[in-house]
């Protein structure tokens, strides 16, 4: 069976060149499981403020996040 890809925006790791800035991504679609859900989004909020504190690299200690990082 075809695995689908969805469109992303996606975050490099803290500290390299240009790593605040969103790029582009095909990712593969996330397999639904027992404590994974998946929700489509028809406008998803582009200036969620937890998203851009995350973004910009602070507090690590109160939003910890693996990297490359999908916001949202």
């Amino acid at each position: 069976m075809p695995r689908h890809t969805l469109a992303a925006r996606r975050r490099g790791d803290p500290g390299a060149r240009g790593s605040d800035l969103l790029q582009l991504v095909d990712l593969p679609e996330p397999v639904v499981g027992p404590d994974v859900i998946l929700v489509r989004a028809r406008a998803p909020e582009a200036c969620e403020p937890v998203d851009s504190k995350i973004r910009k690299g602070r507090p690590a200690t109160k939003y910890p996040c693996h990297y490359p990082l999908v916001p949202g």
